[in-house]
């Protein structure tokens, strides 16, 4: 059941603000203010009371009007994006179908932060938490969003959930495991290239540093592997630094990076999808998963702003 529930629901249940309480914590900012397209806390408020609505009246359709048509969702235990309206619809409809875990399930959400990024886009990000009808904790996570302002009001263009990971998840792939097989990056931007590249050369030399200086100094870092988002450029140096610690799993691994989706909202900033695969100190595969990012472009770079990544959990291995 939590197999079928972190992939099928999690977002829909999470950025559609199922049947659920909803606690509002928002820090609010602005970046090249542009009032005829900005983002408010009122509109996202609207959004907010009309989703609650569709989704108590198990409105598959309806929620996914609330997704750009061309929107994406990228769910924690997943193997690739939901790519366009129709596949979110479709996805709402599982949720809402027989014999889905959500019978009797609630959620308390909270919103953390917004900040409009002019030209009509807007980042947010939160924390959920699910409960089974009989009142128990099923699941914590996190979200991140970046929504476009329509003549209908914000709707979402790229989101991303992703559960917090549990010493009981299990996250190394099974033998022979070739979800990803044959899947090569679509990008030939060479701001793209560069970040990715640096990335993967960072990781692999356990320069905690070097990674920091990817993101921008009031960067968010929304991983599965910590409880709590990370803010800021010092937040986000420190978790790279713990995760290459002597005792960690991540000590001497690899990651690879692949670009599949990129999108510029304006001149200054611009989203980007897609998967990464882990080795361990040994070569060993060490796991695989699903990230979603916000960039801004800094001259001939690019920095990432909001960074969403969690791994694949395997059942029964």
């Amino acid at each position: 059941m939590t197999h079928f529930f972190r992939t099928i629901g999690l977002a829909c249940l999470v950025l559609s603000l199922s049947a659920c309480s909803f606690t509002t914590n928002i820090k609010f900012g602005s970046s090249k203010s542009s009032p005829a397209g900005e983002i408010t806390l009122n509109a996202v408020e609207k959004q907010i009371d009309r989703i609650r609505g569709k989704w108590n009246g198990h409105d598959a359709e309806g929620l996914g009007e609330e997704y750009t048509a061309d929107g994406l969702s990228i769910l924690g235990s997943q193997d690739l994006a939901l790519i366009g309206r129709d596949a979110i619809v479709e996805n709402f409809g599982a949720v809402f179908g027989e014999g889905s875990p959500f019978k009797g399930a609630t959620a308390n959400i909270t919103t953390e932060y917004v900040k409009d990024l002019g030209n009509g886009y807007a980042v947010s990000d939160g924390t959920f938490e699910v409960f089974g009808s009989d009142g128990a904790s099923m699941m914590i996570g996190k979200w991140g969003d970046v929504m476009k302002a329509t003549a209908e009001g914000p709707r979402m263009l790229q989101e991303a959930v992703f559960a917090t990971l549990t010493e009981a998840d299990n996250i190394t792939p099974p033998a022979g495991d070739n979800a990803h097989a044959g899947l090569k990056s679509v990008t030939n931007d060479p701001a793209m290239m560069e970040i990715v590249k640096s990335f993967e050369e960072s990781w692999a030399t356990g320069n905690s540093e070097a990674l920091a200086n990817l993101f921008t100094d009031d960067a968010v870092r929304l991983v599965d592997s910590a409880p709590d988002a990370l803010r800021g450029r010092d937040a986000i140096r420190e978790s790279f630094a713990a995760g290459f610690a002597d005792d960690s799993p991540f000590k001497g691994s690899r990651l690879t990076g692949i670009v599949l989706g990129m999108r510029d909202l304006d001149d200054d900033y611009l989203i980007a999808h897609g998967i990464w695969r882990g080795v361990d100190a040994s070569g060993a595969p060490l796991g695989r998963g699903q990230w979603a990012n916000l960039y801004r472009r800094e001259g001939g770079k690019i920095r990432i702003v909001m960074e969403n990544a969690g791994a694949m959990v395997f059942q029964g291995e």
